[in-house]
């Protein structure tokens, strides 16, 4: 606390972060990324490692698929989370209930639980609507899983919960 956010603590924090996590998840990462000082701190300390995939040949998607290549656990929603690390969604602490009618939620947040309010939809007709990456998507869908806001249903579609 009260340290400058200096390019040389990243990496201490990152392990300091993996540390205290039974896993991690990586949505997105370059090839040399932070996101990737945390994932390989977490293999060293037995931590399970999480990656979503993403688009072939981009950029931001190299990091994740070199993390699947190298033994982490391919996930593309919380359910498979939960289910590696033997856990129920009772075991799980999420913060305070999803807000009412999607109050107080800002930016992308916002705009994806106003989309999902309406119906459920398909991620990629999520990303038509939203107009930005899939992977930077999944990535927010994954948050507001876990926010308990949103429920990912069979066939990679979305729902708001509540």
């Amino acid at each position: 606390m009260g340290m400058a956010p200096l390019k040389r603590n990243f990496p201490i924090r990152n392990r300091v972060i993996s540390g205290l996590s039974l896993g991690v998840v990586v949505v997105e990462a370059a090839k040399k990324s932070g996101a990737l000082i945390t994932a390989y701190s977490a293999l060293e300390e037995g931590r399970e490692v999480f990656a979503v995939p993403g688009k072939a040949g981009t950029v931001t998607a190299m990091g994740t698929h070199g993390l699947i290549k190298k033994g982490a656990k391919l996930v593309d929603g919380i359910d498979d989370i939960i289910e590696e690390l033997n856990l129920s969604t009772s075991d799980l602490v999420v913060g305070p209930s999803p807000p009412a009618k999607g109050m107080n939620l800002e930016g992308t947040e916002k705009r994806l639980y106003d989309i999902l309010s309406e119906k459920a939809e398909h991620i990629d007709t999520i990303v038509d609507k939203t107009r930005l990456p899939a992977q930077e998507i999944a990535g927010i869908l994954l948050k507001m899983e876990f926010k308990r806001l949103v429920k990912e249903l069979p066939g990679k579609n979305y729902i708001t919960i509540g």
